[in-house]
């Protein structure tokens, strides 16, 4: 984002109060804010209303997944100098490992989203309600809004659609697992942390046009966001 200067705040809560503090004193600086947050199983409903004030979601479940996208895995896998048959069972082996990772974690993943589920409609508990009657019909109302066997069925469900249809976008934006690319991503041929430094050498060279690209797409800062045309996709720097 060579249009904004990026500031790291800490955690989702920082992000968010930070984001909002800097927008409201827009009329001392006239400067745009927006933040940018892990999904961290956030609904359709919870990031729309984030984006309203200049919060955006990524596209993956958390940061680290960003290097997990196909994108990311076949320019790794290009630059090691594979041709294209070597590349996609390369990259085709690193998904079928995420797929058993997430298998094997699939009832805490599911919980996870669940437990996250249920902490969001607690949070539209209505606190500034006067008089013994109201507090309690605002928490009845909350309280009668959380059905947690009905998320849990429809959230197993879909986990368990995505491990069938090997559903690799949905996989990488639902699957939070600390660690993930050190215990998939062997068959690219680097070890994770050499992984990892390698492509955050990609995004900072010259000739790394071509993955900023690739990785715009899982991170949108919405109207606000102008980029320069690319306009070739020349050789990514294979430094050790």
């Amino acid at each position: 984002y060579p249009q904004f200067t990026l500031t790291p705040c800490g955690g989702c809560s920082q992000v968010i109060a930070a984001t909002q503090a800097f927008s409201s004193l827009k009329s001392l600086h006239d400067l745009e804010c927006c933040g940018i947050i892990d999904r961290d199983f956030r609904s359709v409903e919870e990031v729309a209303k984030l984006e309203q004030r200049n919060i955006f979601s990524l596209e993956v479940s958390e940061i680290e997944n960003l290097l997990l996208t196909e994108e990311t895995l076949r320019l790794v896998a290009k630059e090691s100098l594979f041709d294209t048959v070597e590349i996609e069972s390369r990259v085709g082996q690193v998904k079928q490992r995420v797929f058993e990772e997430l298998k094997k974690e699939k009832e805490r993943v599911i919980s996870s989203i669940v437990a996250g589920t249920v902490r969001a409609k607690l949070m539209a508990f209505d606190s500034k309600v006067l008089g013994m009657t109201n507090i309690q019909g605002s928490l009845d109302v909350v309280y009668n809004s959380i059905d947690v066997k009905k998320v849990y069925e429809e959230t197993a469900t879909e986990i368990n659609r995505i491990i069938i249809e090997q559903d690799y976008v949905s996989a990488i934006k639902t699957y939070d697992s600390k660690g993930l690319i050190h215990r998939v991503i062997l068959p690219i041929g680097r070890s994770g942390h050499e992984y990892c430094d390698y492509v955050k050498r990609l995004l900072a060279h010259s000739n790394g046009e071509a993955l900023r690209q690739a990785l715009r797409q899982y991170v949108s800062l919405g109207h606000t966001t102008v980029y320069p045309p690319v306009e070739s996709t020349p050789s990514i720097p294979n430094g050790q």
